[in-house]
């Protein structure tokens, strides 16, 4: 709306004192003139003075190469080329008028030098010995960059440079235009259209910080919970890049200027949002809320677009080579590494034939870290697995941070599980360590754990088996016995696979003696009861009045039954050895029936 109401005053200023262009016109205005024709009269005018605005606006360029003023000039020009202000002239000066209210001239002429680094600031470079003594101007590596992905690229120092404002400015394509006016420079009327139509698009506005600011890097390498992330991402640049270990450094902290067009609608409204479009202030605690300066700062301040401009007005006070810190070094990645201590969960007890998983985690581990190709398993318990377990690495995002998760996987020993063994838990300790070395160097998760072992599926049995005669056949007169009893099992830990059938084997009915009988077997499984069902045949003839249950002689059964198993792998069995009393109710002899029978 200022816009509009300032085109529509300029226009009136125009239209009432047009008399005054009469000494600037050509004959053809002049000759118009004394025709008095108002209506070309205005055209003319309105033509030639907007042309004389052109030539005059924005004002030349004072700022001499080097100096901050200079420096700030390439942005505001891309800004003001979005804009449609398109200015050949390479002299004009198009740093915003009100600029002034936070960087006098003297500030302005102070020496400074950009940095300009795709893919991030000049804040997270690994400067070499050598490079951290030439101009800030340099050629840099992008690949040099130690990119912290979704971070702020800078932060204001807490112990700022007195003698150097924080300061904060945003510009859109009218405050461009406004503050020309502010100043009492005119600018053309055809800007102010193009203001208008260009800023109702909100993707471009030039944002401005100065003050002194502060290397992200420095917090992240103390305290910060992506501590972590951060060093593993500096191990892995050292992997790369070897000649920079023990040499390499970051711009820590200076004073100078952040700046960057936005691009975006997002960006756009992040500062439309917070009430900042076209401010022009102190940047204080308050507006740094507002803006999301800091650490958990918008996107605005996360993306890699923003240059930097250092000052280099060095003296004894601030001096170059004071501007830098040393990154830390293999040996103090690999000491903070190797001290963490991973989170446990839970694990299932060991059970016999199956597959058991103890999983640890890590937190804010890079992607580049985390996979199975990575790690390998060094050191593992080999008194309790079978062979050398695998390793399997996952990486998820759990509640905002990076869980990364190995995955112990292995078969515990048999003589864990046998009747006479009574241990019940171990100590199992591992190292999981990276394959790559840096000096040979290696990262290491320590894992210091328990593990239980279970002897389940432990057989549930009846206190005796239930037994009936059978006929041999069915003209026969003779019949034998059959005994049938279920067998279910205590499973939590080790699940039954009742889906399949059981195998019996290794049949033997006998008695104290030591005497056995002959028998045939059936087994079946009953899945919605989920227990075995077993008969037990013994086909000696005998006829019916043998048979009774007032006299038994005590056999007793015993068998090997293997059992398919629910979680282990496909085919794995276990076999377990269920045995129960037999009675066998039997009388020997006829002579006996007969005495029997008279009692």
């Amino acid at each position: 709306m200022k816009i509009f109401n300032l085109f529509v005053f300029v226009s009136l200023i125009i239209l009432t004192d047009c008399q005054t262009l009469k000494n600037a016109s050509s004959d053809e205005l002049a000759a118009k003139l004394e025709k008095d024709d108002p209506e070309l009269l205005r055209k003319k005018g309105t033509e030639l003075e907007e042309e004389n605005l052109k030539t005059n606006w924005p004002p030349p360029n004072q700022f001499l190469s080097g100096s901050l003023g200079m420096a700030l000039q390439n942005k505001f020009k891309s800004h003001a080329d979005f804009c449609g202000f398109v200015f050949d002239d390479a002299s004009k000066n198009y740093i915003p008028q009100d600029i002034k209210k936070f960087l006098d001239e003297k500030e302005l002429a102070i020496d400074a030098e950009s940095a300009n680094i795709e893919g991030g600031t000049i804040l997270y470079y690994m400067f070499s010995k050598g490079e951290k003594a030439q101009s800030f101007d340099q050629k840099y590596f992008s690949s040099r960059v130690l990119d912290i992905e979704n971070f702020p690229q800078f932060q204001l120092s807490k112990s700022p440079n007195p003698s150097f404002d924080s300061y904060f400015m945003t510009k859109t394509c009218g405050g461009f235009v406004n503050a020309s006016v502010d100043a009492g420079i005119k600018p053309p009327y055809a800007s102010f259209e193009l203001a208008v139509k260009n800023d109702s698009k909100k993707e471009s506005a030039i944002v401005v910080l100065s003050g002194t600011f502060a290397s992200p890097l420095t917090e992240l390498f103390e305290n910060h919970n992506l501590k972590t992330y951060t060093l593993l991402k500096l191990w892995e640049k050292y992997k790369r890049y070897n000649e920079l270990i023990g040499a390499c450094y970051y711009l820590s902290e200076f004073d100078g200027v952040m700046i960057k067009r936005t691009a975006s609608a997002e960006d756009f409204k992040s500062i439309e949002v917070a009430g900042k479009l076209d401010y022009s202030g102190t940047l204080s605690s308050s507006v740094q809320a507002d803006i999301g300066l800091g650490i958990n700062s918008s996107s605005l301040f996360k993306a890699t677009d923003w240059e930097t401009i250092v000052l280099t007005n060095f003296s004894e006070n601030y001096k170059r080579e004071d501007l830098f810190r040393e990154f830390p070094s293999v040996d103090k990645i690999q000491t903070y590494f190797n001290g963490l201590s991973p989170i446990y969960e839970t694990s299932p007890r060991m059970v016999e034939n199956g597959l058991h998983d103890i999983v640890i985690s890590m937190e804010n581990l890079p992607f580049e870290v985390s996979n199975k190709n990575y790690w390998d398993i060094t050191d593992w318990p080999t008194n309790i697995y079978e062979k050398k377990p695998e390793l399997n690495v996952t990486f998820t995002k759990e509640s905002n941070k990076l869980v990364t998760k190995y995955i112990i996987r292995g078969t515990a020993k048999k003589e864990f599980f046998t009747k006479t063994n009574s241990i019940n838990e171990l100590v199992a300790l591992f190292k999981i360590t990276s394959k790559d070395k840096v000096l040979d160097k290696q990262l290491v998760v320590n894992v210091d754990t328990k593990v239980f072992f279970s002897k389940q599926p432990d057989p549930e049995l009846p206190s005796k088996a239930n037994f009936e005669p059978y006929r041999l056949s069915a003209n026969s007169d003779k019949f034998g016995l059959k005994w049938s009893f279920e067998v279910g099992f205590l499973s939590a830990d080790n699940p039954v696979d009742y889906q399949i059938n059981g195998q019996i084997s290794n049949i033997s009915v006998k008695n104290s003696s030591g005497e056995k009988i002959q028998t045939a077997y059936e087994l079946y499984v009953n899945k919605e009861k989920s227990k075995y069902l077993i008969t037990v045949y013994d086909p000696t003839p005998y006829e019916l009045r043998q048979i009774t249950d007032n006299v038994s002689t005590n056999y007793n059964f015993e068998a090997s039954l293997t059992i398919p198993l629910a979680k282990a792998p496909a085919g794995r069995t276990v076999i377990k050895t269920i045995s129960l009393p037999f009675p066998y109710p039997v009388i020997n002899s006829l002579e006996k029936v007969e005495v029997m029978n008279k009692k």
